[in-house]
């Protein structure tokens, strides 16, 4: 398992009630999905997070000193 802290972003999982089902809060947003749907989410959001940080990183080389 990975942990990738997005700047900003107030983001909760925890299980729910319902048999294999994950509560996920982001924000003031609250959602229920399945554990399958839960981890599919959580790759897209690291990806764009490591892609956002590439980007970052980029622009930053860019930049005169």
């Amino acid at each position: 398992m990975r942990t990738v802290a997005i700047e900003g972003l107030d983001f909760h999982v925890w299980p729910s009630t319902r048999s294999g089902a994950i509560r996920l809060r982001i924000g003031q947003q609250e959602f229920a999905m399945s554990a399958t749907e839960a981890e599919a989410l959580a790759s897209r959001l690291v990806d764009s997070a490591e892609r956002h940080r590439s980007y970052r990183a980029a622009e930053q080389e860019k930049k005169p000193r």
